[in-house]
């Protein structure tokens, strides 16, 4: 079952509201949103691994359950890092790793404090490097994608997330 259109744009509109305000509170960084979101109907969404090779996903129970999902390049990445805790870096370490993980932890964070009304419960995040054949969600439904651009590069977020209407 896929989410009811009242519920989607509520979701959607709760991560949007959660990443932009990380993005400005953390990195001083005001992201621009990509177009229109994208709905993927197959549960897979390619995504090209040169430019989004990194991942974290954050499982979400309760009210709606599934995932979120950011995937952007090694150079986003490492500039989140920069950005976040000072770390430079030429190349991905498991500082830039930890810190993607907690941009994962920050923007479902502020999303499930938004969406209270669903009880929801998030998991730890998993990071994830992103191989050719994109990612997969194992439900059934559809999954929207939403560009935002950030360092030179495109930051997509993937919701998969199925709720009783």
């Amino acid at each position: 079952m896929t989410l009811c259109i009242d519920t989607e744009t509520t979701v959607i509109d709760s991560i949007d509201e959660s990443i932009r305000e990380v993005f400005e509170m953390m990195a001083d960084a005001v992201l621009v949103r990509e177009g229109e979101r994208c709905r993927v109907t197959n549960n897979q969404y390619k995504i090209d691994a040169a430019t989004n090779g990194i991942s974290v996903v954050m499982g979400l129970t309760g009210g709606l359950k599934g995932s979120v999902s950011l995937s952007m390049s090694d150079e986003a990445a490492m500039r989140w890092a920069t950005a976040l805790i000072d770390h430079q870096a030429s190349e991905i370490d498991e500082t830039v790793l930890d810190a993607i993980g907690e941009l994962g932890n920050m923007v479902v964070g502020g999303a499930k404090r938004r969406l209270s009304d669903f009880a929801l419960k998030m998991s730890l995040p998993s990071v994830i490097r992103v191989g050719v054949d994109g990612i997969a969600f194992p439900q059934s439904g559809s999954s929207i994608a939403v560009g935002y651009q950030y360092a030179g590069s495109t930051i997509t977020v993937l919701t998969a997330l199925q709720a009783h209407c």
